[in-house]
């Protein structure tokens, strides 16, 4: 089995772009690609002006990788400025996106949930953090298909800060989406409708997982803290064949 790309972290939001010379129709060039994560590596490294090793850290790679990626990107624009052909930025490496975060019990989309303060935090933990596939605010009710995660640290049955993540090429890549919440230190995970094979390979890597779950995200995580959410199982109904794909 082929090792899983790592997930890079981008601090700005990529988007398709397409940069070639002027009166030509796009159908008519010779296209360049530079993947997201490149064009990410010549933003920290010339616009910020931070060094390579830092760079890497920002980006969730080595000092050495990000030399070469810039390396390769710089090739390549030097060749379409050269030869008149464009450059595309896109797709590359696994990769996420801060989208948005907010602090002191708010959504990240600046809606603010209310918190029964008179509920009792007994079955859970002082402090921990929850995953939520993430859509306009809500759980998505399709896990492996979800393009955002809200992860959300809680403490004392509220929500002190949550950050939501834009999940590039993850979409049904068991191993990829598991190494994420990972290293965002998730304990548990609050979904809608997921996926045996899903199911499976999250409770392999240690995750606690609550199915059939749905409303507002953070309303959810508050709800889970004040054990008001039962621990279930639940198989998606969505059927594209998705649950196929990569383990």
């Amino acid at each position: 089995m082929a090792r899983p790309a790592k997930w890079r972290c981008l601090e700005c939001h990529p988007g398709s772009k397409l940069f070639g010379p002027v009166g030509v129709p796009a159908r008519q060039l010779d296209k360049l690609r530079i993947s997201f994560d490149e064009l990410e590596a010549l933003r920290l490294l010339h616009l910020e002006g931070v060094t390579q090793a830092e760079a890497g850290r920002r980006l969730g790679v080595s000092g050495s990788t990000v030399s070469r990626m810039a390396e390769r990107a710089h090739r390549m624009i030097t060749e379409a400025l050269v030869s008149d052909k464009a450059v595309c930025v896109e797709g590359g490496p696994v990769t996420v996106v801060r989208v948005s975060e907010s602090v002191n019990n708010g959504d990240p989309e600046g809606r603010q949930t209310p918190v029964d303060e008179g509920a009792e935090n007994v079955e859970r933990g002082d402090r921990m953090i929850v995953a939520v596939p993430y859509l306009q605010g809500n759980v998505n009710a399709h896990f492996g298909s979800t393009q955002a995660f809200m992860v959300a640290e809680t403490a004392d049955g509220k929500v002190e800060n949550a950050t939501v993540w834009e999940v590039q090429g993850m979409q049904h890549n068991h191993a990829g989406i598991a190494g994420f919440l990972k290293e965002q230190g998730v304990e548990v995970i609050l979904a809608g409708g997921m996926g045996a094979p899903m199911q499976q390979a999250l409770k392999m890597q240690g995750f606690e997982l609550y199915c059939g779950v749905q409303g507002p995200a953070v309303a959810a995580v508050e709800a889970f803290c004040r054990g008001e959410i039962e621990q279930r199982e639940s198989t998606c109904g969505h059927h594209h064949g998705e649950h196929e794909h990569q383990h």
